[in-house]
């Protein structure tokens, strides 16, 4: 970042493929300046290139319209918002199942959808 510094004209920035440490996203933010847009993407390989953004202190968001993002506990059942507990994630996007495996994965109904049980904590 300090290298690109002089000749940064940078208005968003979207870091992927695991949680990003406060410490580096206030990093980012101090390099990039107030107007620069920052997101931290979160995904699994089961729930497409990208299902929830992270925006600083805006918090979490789905990545699209189609994309739908439930907190569950550890049986599966759809928690009030705000709580913390599983993130599960719903959308045409989403995997099916496992080819010749089909009781790999982990998988709920909630509200008429089917919804992949990701095993992160959000």
């Amino acid at each position: 970042l300090r290298q690109l510094a002089p000749h940064h004209s940078l208005k968003k920035i979207r870091l992927s493929a695991m949680h990003v440490p406060s410490k580096l996203m206030d990093e980012v933010a101090a390099f990039a300046g107030k107007d620069a847009q920052i997101y931290n993407a979160y995904s699994m390989t089961e729930a497409g290139q990208t299902a929830v953004m992270l925006q600083g202190e805006k918090g979490m968001r789905p990545s699209g319209q189609d994309t739908h993002i439930r907190i569950v506990d550890k049986f599966a059942t759809a928690q009030p918002d705000g709580a913390e507990g599983i993130i599960a994630v719903a959308g045409p996007h989403v995997c099916m199942g496992y080819l010749n495996n089909g009781s790999a994965g982990s998988f709920t109904i909630i509200d008429g959808e089917r919804y992949f049980i990701t095993g992160d904590i959000g």
